[in-house]
């Protein structure tokens, strides 16, 4: 072996602990879950129509919220929340199904997965413009995230994505209704994952703002380009998962995204099977459910309608 490749491979060698110390801190960073302390009696949300502060005091021992404005004053909401601790062996993931306030039976069930970041008090009101066309959804938190217990990892978001969507099918209220994943960002990795491993228990799919493959995000986030992709563990491929899911799928992307750039979208969506469409919209990040509430509500029931 001649000079010059002894030397770079002896230069790779000294890097190796370097990268491997990089990768485990790629691969946490993916997660920035906020986590509600076990012995919380309050939090706080925004309302998404006024801005205005929201406090949300915890009742016991089922932790179901009760919602006031910042003086304390009791606010009537337009929809209703039912707590649920779920997950084998030790129910240790907490979530809220939410419903409107007519007690009219809904007709579909949307899950709910969010992206890498805060928690449920943060996430909820983005489906609540589904909650107003009619769906009941639920909204959880993975592992680690809020009131969930456990560690925050990519392992355990997939897994918790199996375990919510499993639970939501041994509800009396989901029986008869058609179930909905509708994913963003992380969530709508997840989602297309969760439709790979359950396709029988997906009506429909819908990811906003998603990915495929970890190591491709990595190397458009950030400035290192390929490097990234040493960084990174791939894991599952979200995109090799949509091979097995041949139900409708719904694939939204803003062109202004500037988080996950838009050609990763329309790569996911190309990985789908049929009946599929693409929606393309404006705004930033995964804001479909704000500003296009009505539009993604009727692509849905269209889907739903396929089903039939």
């Amino acid at each position: 072996m001649d000079r010059t490749k002894r030397r770079t491979l002896g230069i790779f060698a000294a890097m190796v602990p370097y990268l491997w110390l990089s990768s485990c801190a790629w691969n946490k960073a993916f997660l920035h879950p906020d986590v509600i302390p076990a012995t919380a009696e309050k939090g706080q949300s925004i309302d998404p129509t006024t801005k205005d502060t929201i406090v949300l005091h915890f009742s016991l021992p089922d932790r179901r919220p009760s919602f006031t404005d910042k003086q304390g004053r009791s606010l009537p909401m337009p929809f209703r929340i039912e707590s649920a601790w779920f997950g084998e062996p030790d129910t240790s993931l907490y979530g809220w199904m939410l419903k409107d306030t007519t007690g009219i039976p809904a007709t579909s069930t949307i899950l709910f997965l969010h992206g890498n970041g805060g928690n449920l008090l943060t996430e909820y009101p983005v489906m609540l413009p589904f909650v107003q066309e009619g769906s009941q959804v639920f909204v959880f938190d993975y592992s680690g995230f809020g009131l969930s217990k456990g560690k925050a990892t990519r392992k355990h978001v997939h897994e918790d994505a199996i375990a919510a969507l499993e639970y939501l099918r041994t509800r009396p209220d989901v029986q008869g209704t058609k179930v909905v994943v509708y994913g963003q960002s992380l969530g709508g990795h997840t989602a297309a994952l969760l439709a790979g491993d359950r396709p029988a228990l997906c009506d429909a799919v819908v990811i906003e703002g998603g990915f495929g493959s970890f190591r491709e995000i990595a190397k458009r986030s950030v400035r290192l380009g390929s490097i990234a992709k040493l960084l990174v563990s791939e894991g599952p491929s979200a995109s090799e998962a949509l091979a097995n899911y041949n139900g409708p799928l719904l694939v939204v992307h803003s062109t202004e995204d500037e988080v996950v750039p838009i050609d990763l979208g329309r790569d996911l969506f190309n990985a789908g099977n049929g009946p599929k469409e693409w929606l393309e919209i404006q705004g930033p990040h995964c804001a479909g459910p704000f500003l296009q509430a009505e539009v993604l509500a009727d692509r849905i029931r269209r889907m739903l309608s396929v089903k039939d």
